[in-house]
């Protein structure tokens, strides 16, 4: 019997809302920045971004547990125009872009979808 009706919504919400967005560059909507609790029990910084055109939504993680991962996050806030980053005023620059456009290139590197902040759109 075929896929019909509800089934089938279902499965084409399932499917777009999973499927692997294009390596490219997006405008995104930052929706929301916070603290999440992930899988393993890490609590990585957690970005809720929606594309503009599509609607589509993503989510991009900073692992601020360790160096390296703050360094990505600098580097991020930099690219968005964002200068003297520091321990105390990181977390207000965050909360700041809440609302915001950004540019955001996507990589897929084989098993990870890699979100790259380019710049803020004005």
């Amino acid at each position: 019997m075929p896929i019909t009706g509800k089934d089938m919504e279902e499965m084409k919400d399932h499917l777009k809302n999973n499927w692997r967005l294009e390596d490219g560059r997006y405008v995104v909507l930052v929706e929301d920045v916070n603290i999440s609790t992930v899988a393993d029990g890490k609590r990585p910084l957690c970005w809720e971004l929606k594309v503009v055109r599509s609607g589509r939504k993503l989510q991009k993680f900073h692992w601020i547990e360790k160096a390296g991962g703050v360094g990505i996050l600098i580097t991020d806030l930099q690219n968005l125009g964002m200068r003297h980053i520091t321990p105390d005023n990181a977390i207000n620059a965050c909360n700041s872009l809440i609302g915001k456009k950004i540019e955001i290139n996507v990589e897929y590197n084989g098993e990870y979808q890699n979100i790259i902040f380019l710049r803020k759109i004005e």
